[in-house]
């Protein structure tokens, strides 16, 4: 199968179930998922239309597909009466939303280095602490915007209990920042990026 069908089925297979929430939200009087829904889509469908220009790995496509998967299971998912995202997974320690949030960073970071790997100046190669700097900030700067998406959603489709509470959204920063953290050490500790840094040092001292 060539990359360009595989790209297909995976914006169909993420339209779909985006698609399908989307209806089961509406019919629950779930408007917070449409929304979220809508925004998501129309972002995949752009990442996937420019993804060679943008230098995004089909692994990384398929990587924030399932991040959003695991998202909308969350919010529409009940387990003995219980949502999905208020489950505990360790008891008074994860809850599956801090998963989300843990999982969905990490796959971030990946698709971020993904992006800017080849537009960064070589002297950040050099520096693994403020590379490790620069990709988490990055990601933690989409996570602010997607806690800017869930006021919206408070705001204009009264969320506030689905949302959560100022805890809520300050663990969701935290579990951000580990996932990310977690994703770029194991970047900086992969053996092909190792590779690439001694080529670069190789080449330096040539030049």
């Amino acid at each position: 199968m060539n990359k360009d069908k595989s790209l297909n089925i995976v914006l169909i297979f993420t339209g779909a179930y985006l698609l399908f929430f989307a209806l089961y939200g509406l019919f629950k009087g779930n408007k917070e998922f449409v929304y979220y829904g809508i925004i998501v889509l129309v972002i995949f469908v752009l990442l996937v239309r420019y993804h060679k220009t943008l230098q995004l790995s089909f692994s990384s496509l398929v990587g924030l597909s399932f991040a959003q998967l695991i998202h909308v299971l969350g919010g529409n998912l009940y387990i003995h009466g219980i949502r999905l995202y208020d489950t505990w997974l360790i008891e008074n320690i994860v809850k599956y939303d801090n998963f989300v949030h843990f999982v969905t960073s990490f796959i971030l970071v990946l698709a971020v280095y993904d992006m800017v790997k080849n537009y960064l100046h070589e002297k950040m190669h050099y520096n693994k602490i403020v590379l490790y700097l620069l990709m988490v900030f990055i990601v933690l700067g989409i996570g602010a915007i997607n806690e800017i998406m869930e006021l919206g959603a408070v705001l204009f489709f009264n969320a506030g209990d689905r949302v959560g509470d100022y805890l809520n959204n300050a663990f969701d920063l935290v579990f951000n920042f580990l996932g990310s953290s977690v994703a770029m050490i194991w970047i900086l500790s992969k053996k092909e990026y190792l590779v690439e840094h001694k080529q670069r040092k190789m080449l330096k001292k040539k030049i």
